[in-house]
């Protein structure tokens, strides 16, 4: 059965800003928002992420597809009894961009945690952009 688009009244900018506020709330009350360490081995290197896991694998796809981003993934029932839940997680760049786009819709504690994972990030780039500076220093002192 077709999708009915009940927004057809609505300009196109009032639809995506109904949109993202929807998704919005999803994340805030389904999804999370953490600085996760990366999946390079022996590195402590993280990186901001945020997803949501849920039974509604339709909403896990409206997620994907609104923002453009990220990863969809089936995942292992956790117990036999339990129902088959869907996970859609985004990293990196697209993680940061998304926090941007429902930052104003979002409850105090979620905005905490974006504040949180932004200084995080800002504070670990800026470490190893003078650790990439100290190290091409030694490098040409070297010489």
């Amino acid at each position: 059965m077709a999708e009915k688009n009940l927004d057809h009244h609505l300009r196109k900018d009032q639809q995506k800003d109904n949109q993202e506020a929807y998704f919005s709330g999803v994340i805030d009350g389904e999804g999370w928002i953490s600085y996760e360490k990366a999946s390079k081995p022996n590195s402590d290197y993280r990186i901001p992420t945020i997803g949501v896991e849920m039974t509604d694998e339709d909403v896990i796809r409206k997620l994907h597809a609104f923002f453009q981003s990220g990863t969809v993934i089936s995942m292992k029932k956790r117990a036999e009894h339990h129902k088959q839940s869907w996970r859609w997680k985004a990293r990196g760049k697209a993680a940061v961009a998304i926090f941007f786009k429902i930052y104003n819709y979002l409850s105090g504690r979620r905005k905490n945690k974006i504040d949180e994972v932004l200084k995080r990030y800002c504070d670990d780039a800026n470490a190893r952009e003078k650790y990439k500076k100290l190290n091409l220093i030694l490098k040409n002192e070297n010489r």
